[in-house]
């Protein structure tokens, strides 16, 4: 039976990792022929994500979870652009992880899975690169609610087609 394998990678926030963790199992439960690599970036200063991932030890043979290396983020004048560069720091990385997957594939023989696609988290967009380097589809994931993502898109409908700022619109 041919498999093919999705790359996760959520941002280093235990609220964006569980939900992808989570979004994992009920596809690997879903189709016997799917199997999910899920890259983990953990911040030195959140103890969090590494509890919670050993915790995770044996949830499905399908599922495996591979931490990044962790590096001291650079200190940047806002979160926004810390979280920007920790992320675009490591690119290199799951290139690496990446290549030896894929690499790991070929040496198995034709049993082994497939490389589909990347699913990468919304704080993430920056690894559609790496993704665009192997010619595999990227595939973005959103740990909000519908209700959540329908707000955002309504806001940027009244920008882009009613010319309307909304910051207008604070109490």
């Amino acid at each position: 039976m041919k498999t093919v394998e999705l790359v996760f990678i959520p941002s280093p926030s235990i609220g964006h990792l569980v939900p992808m963790v989570e979004t994992a199992k009920l596809l690997v439960e879903r189709d016997d022929r799917l199997s999910i690599t899920i890259l983990v970036m953990k911040l030195s200063f959140d103890t969090s994500i590494d509890a919670y991932t050993k915790s995770l030890a044996s949830i499905n043979k399908r599922i495996r979870l591979i931490d990044l290396p962790q590096e001291e983020p650079n200190s940047s004048s806002t979160p926004v652009d810390f979280m920007t560069s920790y992320v675009e720091n490591k690119k290199l990385h799951v290139k690496d992880v990446v290549n030896k997957l894929t690499q790991t594939d070929h040496q198995s023989g034709s049993n082994s899975p497939r490389l589909a696609g990347f699913v990468i988290d919304i704080m993430c967009t920056t690894m559609i690169d790496v993704a665009n380097k192997f010619g595999i589809p990227t595939y973005l994931f959103i740990a909000t609610s519908a209700a959540f993502l329908g707000s955002m898109f309504h806001l940027q409908e009244l920008r882009d087609e009613h010319n309307q700022d909304v910051a207008d619109f604070k109490n």
